[in-house]
């Protein structure tokens, strides 16, 4: 979908650190808008500069470049590099993988830069480097197939037309959509090396997202410096073998959705996922209860608050402080479910909810609790995220999803089996 927004330039006496010109500005805050980090519509948040400086320091982290919220020399320089088209901050993404290990492709467009053979070596080549970690066979077909390949220029129909030499080299769908596009503008094999490009993409089209660890495949910029024709990063090997390694891979009740730099943090029982990676809570947040598939997590401020039956554990900068739910927040644990929209917690329980509004008095009104039904959603819920790009609350409970949209004040339900499986 095509983008079309109108841009504000901040004076001078704004915090937010103004590029050299408005082109500048316009351009990165397109760049924020592409990739997941910025909403279309953030000039009709109530604070349009927080919002640009939020989403300028989720793109510095996410890239592994200083954090300040500028749009400086570093950012500049980022955005201007060659990289996947693919957003890093996906509006919803279920965890999924292809349902079957045979998988057929096909090139169906050429390239007019490199003879036919040796893009179907290259091409090959790239499905083999990840054939080494998982079972997974790829044959080559001249039928329309799994997955199908095309060299395109410019605007190719899709929604997302490449830009010329540089910048986007290709992007591609997740299963079960097997469509993967190169940039034909790139001088390929000479300033940009199509394995690499077409191994990365694959990633995709076999349900990775991007990392944030620089140095593997799935990093979204092009690297320069590392041959990937030998072997992966083990961050990529973690992350196929999570989708593909059988022996690995088990269905999960899943307790929290928590986005956290750009990613959406699975948590279930004692441990979460993230990056294709499987961790124990307690390694990363020495959090510790009796029952952790009860515990209900969310994000607020620059703190993990942990909910477990009538108290929270909050943990801010490495300090651990326990405190009674009610006490702090007036509703009394357990609760369902909590989830962070907009600096407000809300939190569910019961067929009910509450809203805690930090910035008002009494921080909950008086007029809660409400009915979960002004959400449209069935009482008791496994879990409830909020997407800030489309503005949707989603909650799940079993293998159905509700994804309310807070513009129409509507709700779509889907079946999502098995989408925890990892």
């Amino acid at each position: 979908m095509l983008l079309t927004f109108t841009l504000v330039l901040f004076t001078a006496h704004h915090s937010l650190s103004a590029p050299t010109n408005q082109k500048e500005f316009d351009n990165a805050a397109k760049t924020l808008i592409k990739y997941g980090y910025l909403d279309n519509n953030y000039r009709n948040s109530e604070n349009m500069e927080d919002a640009v400086k939020e989403a300028v320091m989720r793109y510095q982290e996410f890239a592994g470049i200083e954090m300040n919220g500028n749009i400086d020399d570093n950012v500049k320089m980022m955005m201007a590099s060659p990289r996947c088209g693919v957003p890093d901050v996906l509006n919803y993404k279920a965890i999924t993988s292809w349902p079957k290990n045979s998988l057929t492709y096909s090139i169906r467009s050429k390239s007019n830069k490199l003879n036919s053979g040796e893009v179907s070596h290259i091409i090959r080549s790239a499905f083999d480097i990840w054939t080494k970690y998982v079972d997974l066979k790829f044959t080559e077909s001249a039928r329309y197939s799994d997955i199908n390949i095309h060299f395109f220029t410019g605007d190719h129909a899709d929604g997302s037309p490449f830009d010329g030499p540089g910048s986007v080299l290709g992007h591609a769908l997740f299963p079960p959509y097997g469509i993967l596009h190169f940039d034909d503008d790139e001088d390929w094999n000479r300033s940009i090396q199509l394995f690499q490009v077409a191994a990365h993409e694959i990633g995709h089209v076999l349900g990775l997202d991007h990392s944030t660890v620089k140095g593997s495949l799935m990093f979204p910029y092009y690297n320069r410096f590392k041959d990937f024709t030998q072997d992966l990063h083990q961050d990529d090997i973690d992350g196929i073998r999570s989708l593909y390694d059988e022996n690995q891979k088990k269905c999960r009740s899943v307790t929290s959705i928590v986005l956290l730099s750009g990613k959406y943090t699975i948590f279930f029982g004692a441990e979460y996922y993230r990056n294709g990676v499987i961790k124990k809570i307690i390694d990363t947040w020495p959090i510790a209860t009796n029952n952790m598939n009860k515990m209900r997590i969310s994000q607020y401020e620059d703190s993990m608050l942990f909910f477990h039956g009538l108290n929270y554990t909050k943990i801010e900068n490495g300090t651990t402080v326990q405190r009674v739910i009610k006490t702090q927040f007036g509703i009394s644990g357990p609760v369902d479910a909590v989830v962070n929209i907009k600096g407000r917690l809300y939190f569910f329980k019961s067929g009910q909810y509450w809203v805690f509004n930090p910035n008002k008095y009494p921080r909950i009104a008086n007029t809660y609790p409400k009915s979960i039904s002004d959400f449209k959603f069935p009482a008791d819920l496994d879990t409830v995220y909020y997407n800030e790009n489309r503005n949707i609350l989603v909650a799940i409970k079993n293998n159905k999803v509700y994804m309310y949209n807070f513009m129409t004040k509507s709700v779509s339900i889907s079946n999502l089996a098995n989408i925890f499986c990892f």
